[in-house]
This record gives structure tokens, C-alpha cells and sequence, in this order.
């Protein structure tokens, strides 16, 4: 997911677009130094470790037969990002960090599981011991096996005689593994090694391929720069009429309507700040946000359009809907599953924001370019009283991926919660659901296409 980029994207068109505001000042607020206690850690439902002490941050995944480096950062880092680390009696550590909203937890352990430690210049080569890694990994962390009729031993044996029919060469067991990984539709699913990326579930958007039928053109060979270039151009010039605003490196556009209705478009949920990191991007996006509904206050309905929106930090759309609320709402709730089984339940609430609010009717514009954190922020939305959402379903990839490393050095990810709305609904795969329930974007008529969605809004906004 091209999450970093398209911020970058975005950002080099906005600087160039008119009505463009001076950047907000991007100070973070006040970190509350979390210092980690050493030692080691386990995570409570996955097979992460982590190892900390007075300098470093090592996560690990285990496996029954190995236990394998994923990342290695200094500590400085990690507890720049934590917002906040508690430790029960019971000796439970348990994260939050300021871009994710789950709550983490892990016992400690007194020792290093008597396993080969994998990493850096050790990593094993046999494939055999890599299938029965992925393996693991996938029926013990994915959470929508039964939902899509996965039979594990089937897909084994299926995989087994795949590798057996090929050449004995890492490129054929790559391509093996991801042809298993796209049995899971997974919308976070990935692998990556050797310098080659395969995703389980294509993130290409009907509304981008709707595009580039309608004869959407590449910017500097690249269509994606293209579509994100007409896109931030018809939000300022179709929608605002050049008359709106651009802030947060070009991830918030907004401004008020002539009929009186206010307009915020949230194009990203990463890269709003010069700094790279949650704690940097959620620190602007509350300023702007801020400022926005400053702006759009007295507004007579307003309209957040989450439409082409690729996901980033959980916590920057919730920051806006932070503004829509006046008592502490209770937006969704996220559950790790481990070998099928749900664990702890997690209630997401959003607390009302300190600055300016808004309780009127607020109206959201989706698609199926909306997705992962644009789609909790859907969801946060869709849980107000005076909400309602219009265009079409969302993509379908709500789960924090779980992030994993295989003994033979190759990355992956894999879905492991279930997030469920304030209507206890599950959407993962299938994506939120509008309330008004647009046609697909034409071909023949894009752009009308869409401005029939933010009309069909305005016009329930208005009725009101």
C-alpha cells in the first residue's frame, strides 16, 4: 500500500495548487518520557517477543523451531512513539503508541526459548523449514479462515505439491507462498523477500481502474501519480471551486460550499508531518483539524470525503471525528484471534477533541479506494448519532496486519483482528457499507459520476 508515497505525492501537487495554506506548525505535543523496562517480553496473542534494554528494541517472531529478528531499532525511537506503557502488578506490560489504537500486552519470560536465534547473516535456507514458518504463522494469526472456507490441511498438501513441481529455487517458492497467500483475500496479506513484493488481495481500486479507463493519464510515467494528481485537482477546482484550503503536506483539504455546507477531504492518514512517525503525524493532524473546524464553524452541514484514501495512522481520522462529538463515543472494537479462538475485546472510544466542535449533521463520502484507517475512521463516523454515509462500500481491510518474519529472512503480514462497528457489524473483506448506496463511477461520465455522490450528501444535509 502505497501509504508514504502518495503523502509525498500529494504533497509535491499541493505545492504548486492555488490557495494553498502556510504549513501548521508540525511541534508534536509534550512527550510523556515512557521509559521500557529491560528484559523480555511476549506478546499475549501473537508470536511476537520483544527484547528490550537500555539501548535497543529487537521484536522477534517465534516459531516451534526457531525464533526469527524482525526489526531492530533504538529504544529512543520506540518510546518516542509510545503514548503510553503500563505495568500491572502481575508484572503484564502493556503499549499503546500514538499512531495505533490497540492496546498491546505481554508477559515476561525469564530466558530465550531454547531455540536457534535467526538473524542478520544466519538465516536457513531449507525451504521445507520456511512452509512449516508460513504455515504457522497463517493458521495461528489469521482471523478469517472460516469466513473464507480455508481448509489448512488442504492448502498445505496443495502448496507441498506446487513446491514439488518446480525447480528447487527461491524464486519458485516465493511465487508458491503468494499464490497460498491469495487463497486468503487478505487485504493487509503480503510477503516480501529477494527484492519482490506480492500482496494476497489486489489493492487497485475500481474507482482507479474506472479512472484510467476514463482515460486518465500517467504523470511522468506513473499512472498512480496521475490519479493522485486529478484527484487533489478535482477536490480544489470541481468541489471548491479554487477557493478552499491545503495543509498537513497536502493530506487535508477543505472549505465551505456555496450553499452553506462545510467540506473536508482527508486524502491520507500518513505523512502529514515532516517527521516520520505517529506521534508527528497525529501531533498535525489535531492542529489542523483544529484550525479546519475553526474555519468551517457555523456551517449548516458538513461533509467528510474519505473517497480516495489508502489508509496510515488510526488515530489521525479519529482526531477528526474527535471535533463531531461532544461526549465520549464509543466508536468500534478490535479482537486478536489466535488458532481461530477471539481473544481480549478492545472498545475504541473517542474522546471529545478540546478545541472547536461540531454536533450537526455530518455526512461521509466512501469508496472502495477507502481503506484501512480511512475505514475506521468510517466506522468512527458511522457511530454518530446525526451520521450519514453515501457512495459505495469501502475495501475491506480494517485488521492491523500482523507483521512477521520467516527463518529464511522474507517479510510478511497477515490480518489478525476483527474489528466490529457500533452496529456490530464485521466488514473485513467486504468492506463498510454506505447508507445510500451510489452507482459505480462511469467510464463515460467520471467526474459527473462522483459529483452525483456529493450532491445526493448535500442534498440529505440540506433536507434536514
Amino acid at each position: 500500500m502505497l501509504l508514504t508515497r502518495r503523502a509525498l505525492i500529494v504533497s509535491a501537487a499541493a505545492s504548486a495548487a492555488a490557495g494553498v495554506l502556510a504549513p501548521l506548525a508540525s511541534a508534536a505535543p509534550a512527550l510523556l518520557h515512557t521509559p521500557l523496562p529491560t528484559g523480555l517480553w511476549r506478546s499475549r496473542s501473537t508470536a511476537d517477543l520483544i527484547a528490550l534494554d537500555k539501548k535497543t528494541c529487537r521484536t522477534y517472531t517465534c516459531y516451534d523451531s526457531a525464533v526469527a529478528l524482525v526489526d531492530e531499532s533504538p529504544l529512543e525511537d520506540i518510546e518516542q512513539e509510545v503514548l503510553e506503557a503500563r505495568l500491572d502488578d502481575d508484572r503484564r506490560l502493556e503499549l499503546e503508541y500514538w499512531g495505533t489504537v490497540t492496546r498491546f500486552q505481554y508477559d515476561p519470560i525469564d530466558d530465550w526459548p531454547a531455540l536457534p536465534r535467526l538473524g542478520n547473516d544466519n538465516w536457513v535456507s531449507d525451504p521445507g523449514v520456511t512452509v512449516d514458518a508460513f504455515f504457522e504463522i497463517l493458521k495461528g494469526h489469521f482471523a478469517f479462515a472460516r469466513e473464507r472456507g480455508i481448509d489448512w490441511t488442504a492448502l498445505r498438501a496443495e502448496c507441498d505439491t506446487e513446491i514439488g513441481r518446480g525447480p528447487a529455487s527461491p524464486d519458485h517458492l516465493f511465487d508458491t507462498l503468494t499464490a497460498t497467500l491469495q487463497h486468503l483475500n487478505d487485504g493487509h496479506g503480503s510477503l516480501r523477500g529477494m527484492e519482490r513484493y506480492s500482496e494476497s488481495r489486489s489493492t487497485e481500486s475500481q474507482l482507479y481502474r474506472t479512472w484510467k479507463a476514463a482515460g486518465g493519464r500517467p504523470l511522468d510515467g506513473d499512472f498512480w501519480d496521475g490519479f493522485s494528481h486529478d484527484w487533489l485537482d478535482h477536490v480544489q477546482h470541481r468541489i471548491l471551486s479554487g477557493a478552499g484550503h491545503l495543509a498537513a503536506r497536502g493530506a487535508v483539504a477543505w472549505g465551505r460550499l456555496p450553499d452553506g455546507v462545510g467540506y473536508i477531504s482527508l486524502l491520507t492518514c500518513e505523512g502529514l508531518a515532516e517527521n516520520e512517525g505517529g506521534h508527528a503525524d497525529v501531533a498535525v493532524a489535531r492542529q489542523t483539524f483544529d484550525h479546519v473546524m475553526r474555519d468551517l464553524a457555523g456551517s449548516s452541514g458538513i461533509v467528510v470525503d474519505l473517497r480516495f484514501n489508502s489508509g496510515g495512522w488510526d488515530r489521525v481520522p479519529l482526531a477528526l471525528v474527535s471535533h463531531f462529538t461532544d461526549k465520549t463515543l464509543s466508536a468500534f472494537t478490535k479482537q486478536p484471534v489466535r488458532y481461530g479462538v477471539g481473544l481480549h475485546t478492545q472498545t475504541v472510544e473517542v474522546e471529545p477533541a478540546s478545541g472547536v466542535r461540531y454536533t450537526g449533521p455530518v455526512a461521509i463520502l466512501t469508496s472502495d479506494a477507502t481503506i484501512s484507517a480511512a475505514e475506521v475512521g468510517t466506522l468512527a463516523l458511522a457511530a454518530l448519532p446525526n451520521s450519514r454515509s453515501f457512495g459505495r462500500p469501502t475495501y475491506g481491510a480494517l485488521s492491523d496486519p500482523f507483521y512477521y518474519r520467516l527463518p529464511n529472512g522474507w517479510k510478511g503480514a497477515v490480518s489478525n483482528e476483527i474489528y466490529r462497528g457500533s452496529d456490530s457489524g464485521v466488514y473485513e473483506g467486504v468492506g463498510v457499507p454506505p447508507d445510500h448506496l451510489s452507482p459505480e463511477p462511469s467510464a463515460s461520465a467520471f467526474w459527473q459520476t462522483l459529483g452525483a455522490q456529493l450532491r445526493d450528501a448535500k442534498a440529505w444535509l440540506q433536507a434536514l
